[in-house]
């Protein structure tokens, strides 16, 4: 079933697995220490909080951890994760969690949202980091939206020093997108850069939102967190 947009706190238990790597290659999978302030889930479960869905255009957020992350091998500072396991938790994510381990080049966070109609849309990202500042560009970061590559322009990811990787801001991607009628598959891939220990680093990646004038739905995998 599709579901219209809507912010809901959940946490449950599961467990992280950690498997000694190094960020930087293409097959490292993060120990604790890489994936930010916190890699357990706890079983303790907050109160549900919703806002109205928007009817016919708006703003809309799409949480990075109910995407289909099921094929997913990411890298971290230290070690790596697979699949449910790059989902960590952190309070000042938006809905209180996140996708890490994406320092390895070529690991791609996919969003599949239903349009109503074709569009214009305002792309907003809401990242965090680990590694300190870094600078998202279409080569060091690639977005792509149904398979066309979006030439955005440069932004600067922020960290405050005292919550590095907890830090999550919005930027806001210039050009606008263009949406089609029906399925639209937006891509997030860590491309080539050096941010992690010479190698390939990646955003602690929250959500996205969309703001458009046509009518938005996707089907979350909110199992990822149950």
């Amino acid at each position: 079933m599709k579901k219209e947009i809507r912010k809901t706190g959940l946490f449950a238990l599961i467990g992280l697995v950690g498997i000694l790597s190094s960020c930087g290659g293409d097959s490292s999978v993060t120990s604790a220490s890489g994936a930010g302030p916190s890699s357990t889930k706890p079983s303790s479960v907050a109160p549900s909080t919703s806002e109205p869905d928007p009817v016919g255009g708006g703003e809309y957020t799409f949480e990075a951890e109910y995407t289909d992350v099921s094929n997913l091998s990411g890298g971290g500072i230290s070690g790596a994760a697979v699949g449910i396991n790059m989902i960590l938790q952190s309070g000042n994510a938006s809905n209180g969690w996140y996708i890490g381990y994406t320092h390895k080049k070529g690991l791609a966070i996919t969003f599949e949202i239903t349009s109503s109609a074709a569009a214009k849309a305002d792309l907003t990202l809401v990242l965090g980091t680990e590694l300190g500042p870094m600078v998202m560009n279409p080569t060091s970061y690639e977005i792509t939206v149904n398979g066309t590559d979006v030439n955005y322009t440069e932004f600067s990811i922020r960290a405050n020093s005292s919550q590095i990787g907890t830090d999550f801001r919005e930027y806001a991607i210039t050009p606008q997108i263009d949406l089609v009628e029906g399925v639209n598959t937006l891509v997030f891939t860590t491309g080539e850069n050096t941010y992690c220990n010479g190698g390939p680093g990646g955003p602690l990646f929250d959500a996205i939102k969309l703001d458009t004038t046509s009518t938005l739905t996707w089907e979350p995998i909110e199992d990822n967190i149950a």
